[in-house]
C-alpha cells in the first residue's frame, strides 16, 4: 500500500514540476520584452529569445557571461547604477532607464529587476525584464499624428457645416 502512495506522490510532484516548467516557459516567451535570469554575481543563467535577438552575446551556448558584458557589447564595466546590484542589496524591485548597445544600435531600455529567493528566503538570483522604449516612442508618435489628422478632419467638417 505505501508503495502505491509513494508512486502517487511522485506522480503528483512530477505533474507540479511540469506545470511550473510550462508556466516559466510561457512567461519567458514574451516577444515584446527581453527577460533574463541572473545569478547573485550577475551572470546570465537564462535569457529569452527576445533578449538574445537584441543582445546576441546572450545566446552563446554553455557560457555564463556577466550581464554587463552582454549589454555593453563585451565591456568589462558594470552598468551605471546597476539595477541588479541595487536589487540584491535592497531586496526590492528596481527600475531604471539604461542606454544599451543592442543589435539595432544604441537604444534606451526600461530595465526592471526583481529579486528571486529560495524557500529559506535567501537570495538565489534576479529576474530582469527589458523594454525597448524606442518602440514605445514610435507608437506614441504615430498616435499623436493620428490625433492631429483626426482634429484636422473635425475642423474641415465643421467648416463645411
Amino acid at each position: 500500500m505505501s508503495l502505491k502512495r509513494d508512486d502517487q506522490r511522485l506522480l503528483q510532484e512530477l505533474e507540479r514540476l511540469q506545470q511550473s516548467s510550462n508556466l516559466l516557459a510561457g512567461l519567458m516567451d514574451d516577444p515584446s520584452r527581453g527577460i533574463v535570469i541572473l545569478t547573485p554575481d550577475r551572470r546570465i543563467v537564462c535569457a529569452n529569445a527576445t533578449l538574445q535577438e537584441w543582445f546576441p552575446l546572450a545566446a552563446e551556448p554553455g557560457s555564463l557571461p556577466p550581464c554587463h558584458s552582454v549589454l555593453h557589447d563585451g565591456s568589462d564595466t558594470n552598468c551605471p547604477a546597476c539595477p541588479a546590484l541595487r536589487c540584491m542589496e535592497t531586496g526590492s524591485k528596481q527600475t531604471v532607464m539604461l542606454d544599451l548597445a543592442s543589435s539595432g544600435g544604441k537604444d534606451l531600455y526600461r530595465v526592471s529587476c526583481t529579486p528571486l529567493t529560495g524557500a529559506d528566503g535567501s537570495l538565489i538570483g534576479v529576474c530582469e525584464t527589458y523594454e525597448d522604449t524606442a518602440g514605445n516612442a514610435l507608437a506614441e508618435e504615430a498616435m499623436q499624428q493620428y490625433a492631429a489628422r483626426l482634429e484636422e478632419k473635425v475642423h474641415e467638417r465643421t467648416a463645411e457645416l
